[in-house]
């Protein structure tokens, strides 16, 4: 992933309205209202693809706390959206494209459909290994999610 800087002197005060953005929907998160942390996200991601781009590590990061927080409210479709959507601006085998398989699994886990979150899960992984990525706590995480998969 490739990160610009295209904000010049104006780099202070949108990096502090940016963290100021995302403590608010950290907090409103924590708070229940998940609606309100959902559009502090959105506003997040929007402005990161607009000064960084799609292929940014900031749009990467933007659009994984968004979809952490789709898994937490069990939002399988908005789940299934960006994660695919982040996995086609990520390069193929990176730890960022990887994980997107968990997010996949995890929503289809969330909508019941066992055997798809089966195949993602297991797609991941497989190519972590074949990466040698075993080490990560990405590796652990997908992992996870599938001894959850097998209990339910």
């Amino acid at each position: 992933m490739v990160s610009g800087n295209n904000l010049g002197v104006h780099a202070p005060n949108f990096l502090h309205k940016k963290n100021l953005l995302f403590n608010m929907a950290t907090l409103q998160s924590d708070l229940g209202y998940f609606a309100e942390a959902e559009q502090f996200l959105v506003d997040i991601q929007k402005t990161d693809e607009e000064t960084y781009g799609k292929e940014s590590a900031e749009y990467f990061e933007s659009s994984k706390a968004l979809i952490e927080l789709y898994i937490l409210t069990d939002q399988a479709q908005k789940t299934l959206e960006e994660s695919l959507n982040l996995r086609k601006s990520t390069e193929k085998n990176s730890l960022e494209n990887i994980v997107t398989y968990k997010w996949e699994g995890d929503a289809y886990s969330i909508q019941g459909s066992f055997k798809k979150a089966e195949r993602s899960l297991n797609k991941g992984i497989e190519i972590y290994q074949k990466n040698g990525l075993e080490g990560t706590f990405e590796y652990a995480s997908i992992l996870n999610s599938m001894a959850i998969l097998y209990l339910e």
